[in-house]
């Protein structure tokens, strides 16, 4: 089969579709601190809480990122064989999941939601404040799935900047109502940590809303003959979610590996993941952009344009990602003392630093083969592959390499340990999509 031409409008497409994608996350990043900053001025307690509800809530919200990727796929397919008709039947299918279960699985979080925060942590001040803004943010999670969902909509149709802009909107709506329902201005009561929980949740409330009236006239039409189709969704949605849950418990994991190596190898642990998922975001732009691009192909019937896309993609990603990684194995020192003040921390920090800023180019290759298996229905491939690395071989080996062994190099074997999987990740996924190159719809 003859491949398709390559055009110079085409890496313009994959970056049309990746950079909304990449700065409506990078700003919830620029939101967090935001929030940090605010509900810092409470205390010490309350700065705690915030950190440790944030991490429950964010592990909660893993579970329904199955949604976007779900919807994206399948409406991405309908969108490249032109049935606009049936477009939105996808979406509509993942917004009734989400008003179906999701209430009720928030009602029952609420409601155990003390007790289990007082076996997690001693200090009862802030499991007070945890409870207070965990119960206000678990009622955001029909929100975000829902949220979620549409994203995958307008991504599928390469209409991604809708997803920047509603997300701007959002994140602006909740710096106001962080600023009045914490500290009690505008006429809001003053609420505290509880405030900022809530903040979060009307925002995301605000983005349904706006995404709903957006595609009233599409939901209209479908719903008047909807039948629940969810097996197609649940086929993708599920192993994605998955897979996303038990990364985030991956990285919790990691953290306490490290955390046994010291207070200081944890601070410069912390600074240095954060930075690397900062600058991973690109590559998470991209991907998403692969996955619309490559089921658009595929509901064409032209597997070979979906091939055609991965290696784009790919190329593209790595070239994006080796141009960010290089500051981090450049200039480590420089960047981290933006963020760690003594010296003894920061030199934790340079060599983890440059590791992570030579392996990007692997972040790159392993986020695109992962988005363009599961837009092909591989979704179990790409589960048992990613997670059977990080729970079966990185986490033994950083563990192993790390604390237990004390072989001396701390973060340092820990970082390198983290490079090697991402790239033996990268490499098994290639050959699991090599294994069938010319995608067809599964």
């Amino acid at each position: 089969m003859k491949s398709p031409r390559v055009e110079p409008s085409d890496r313009r497409r994959i970056l049309l579709l990746a950079t909304p994608v990449m700065l409506a996350m990078g700003s919830q990043n620029l939101v967090n601190l935001i929030d940090i900053l605010m509900v810092s001025r409470l205390g010490e307690a309350a700065l705690a809480a915030v950190g440790l509800g944030s991490f429950l809530i964010f592990t909660l919200q893993a579970l329904t990122l199955g949604a976007a990727t779900g919807v994206q796929t399948l409406t991405a397919r309908l969108h490249g064989a032109q049935a606009s008709a049936t477009l939105c039947v996808p979406l509509v299918n993942a917004l009734a999941l989400a008003v179906i279960l999701l209430p009720a699985v928030s009602l029952v979080l609420f409601a155990i939601a003390p007790l289990a925060l007082r076996e997690m942590h001693a200090d009862a001040v802030v499991v007070s404040h945890t409870t207070d803004y965990a119960q206000a943010r678990i009622w955001s999670l029909t929100f975000i799935a829902a949220n979620f969902a549409f994203r995958g909509f307008f991504t599928a149709q390469d209409q991604a900047r809708v997803f920047l802009y509603v997300m701007g909107a959002m994140h602006l709506t909740n710096i106001v109502l962080n600023y009045g329902l914490i500290f009690g201005h505008f006429g809001l009561p003053a609420l505290g940590v509880a405030g900022a929980g809530w903040a979060t949740t009307l925002s995301a409330a605000l983005g349904s809303g706006v995404y709903v009236y957006l595609t009233r006239r599409q939901l209209q039409s479908v719903l008047r003959q909807w039948r629940a189709q969810w097996t197609p969704l649940l086929t993708i949605a599920l192993p994605y979610s998955l897979q996303q849950f038990l990364i985030t418990l991956g990285a919790a994991a990691l953290l306490w590996i490290i955390g046994q190596l010291g207070t200081s190898a944890l601070a410069a642990g912390t600074v240095v993941m954060n930075l690397m998922l900062l600058a991973i975001l690109p590559a998470i732009g991209i991907g998403i952009a692969t996955a619309s691009l490559v089921s658009q192909s595929v509901g064409a019937g032209e597997p070979a344009r979906a091939a055609y896309w991965v290696h784009e993609t790919l190329k593209l990603g790595t070239l994006v990602l080796g141009c960010v990684g290089a500051p981090l194995w450049l200039l480590p020192n420089t960047i981290a003392a933006l963020f760690i003040a003594d010296p003894a921390t920061l030199a934790l920090t340079e060599w983890p630093l440059r590791i992570v800023g030579m392996g990007m180019i692997f972040e790159a290759s392993g986020l695109v083969l992962l988005h363009a298996l599961y837009s092909t229905g591989r979704s179990r491939h790409a589960l048992a592959v990613t997670t059977g690395l990080q729970w079966l071989v990185f986490l033994p080996a950083a563990y192993l390499l790390g604390p237990a062994l004390g072989l001396g190099l701390g973060l340092t074997s820990i970082m390198t340990a983290y490079v090697v999987y991402r790239a033996a990740l990268a490499a098994t996924l290639w050959l699991v999509w090599r294994r069938r190159p010319n995608p067809h719809p599964t």
